[in-house]
């Protein structure tokens, strides 16, 4: 048994997605049940699944899509940016520490089978002091003075936005299938962060 999308649209004239059983020989590993996955992954789940004659969702899935609907529901951990002592100097690292957890992994029940899913995050950084001031991928959390390792180096004084984005990766299995799925993130900003410029002192 395998499956195939249709589009269709409900009784109030929104447009809406019929994943739809398909009885035939190897139709599971087919590869129109193959590109029917991937159609209603494109979807990225947003769109309506059409209700089924009793007015339910219809049923019709695989592993993929099961894992699929797991993974766009699931909780990640927040950013929580910082860089000590709360400014910037010029001519000297500041170094952010992203927070957050890096590394995130769960279970969850399917028709299929028990599904495990560990999703992993990169960061990259814009550090609004022009074109080249974004770095990353990180892949590590970063950390203050003097052993974090995502720092910058500001050469003028001003306040900065400073956006800090993490973007995700899943990697899942239900039984003997697997795969991986990516492209959940969020941005947090720094609004205003001082980069200030030191003042010498003469003694006189």
């Amino acid at each position: 048994m395998g499956i195939r999308a249709r589009f269709d649209r409900t009784t109030d004239g929104e447009q809406c997605v019929r994943l739809v059983d398909f009885v035939g020989p190897n139709e599971a590993n087919s590869s129109a049940t193959r590109e029917a996955e991937q159609r209603f992954l494109a979807l990225g789940g947003s769109m309506l699944q059409c209700p089924g004659p009793d007015g339910l969702p219809a049923t019709a899935s695989t592993p993929v899509i099961e894992a699929a609907r797991f993974w766009q529901s699931m909780p990640l951990p927040d950013l929580v940016p910082r860089i000590q002592p709360g400014k910037a100097l010029v001519g000297w690292a500041a170094f952010l520490e992203t927070g957050g957890e890096p590394s995130v992994s769960t279970t969850g029940a399917t028709p299929f089978g028990p599904l495990a899913i560990t999703a992993t995050r990169t960061v990259s950084v814009d550090w609004d002091d022009g074109p080249n001031s974004v770095t990353g991928p990180h892949t590590g959390s970063g950390g203050p003075h003097p052993d974090g390792d995502i720092t910058w180096v500001y050469g003028r004084s001003g306040p900065r936005d400073i956006a800090v984005t993490q973007t995700w990766t899943a990697t899942w299995s239900i039984g003997a299938a697997g795969g991986t799925f990516s492209g959940r993130g969020t941005t947090s900003t720094l609004f205003g962060f001082p980069v200030e410029e030191v003042q010498a002192v003469r003694d006189r």
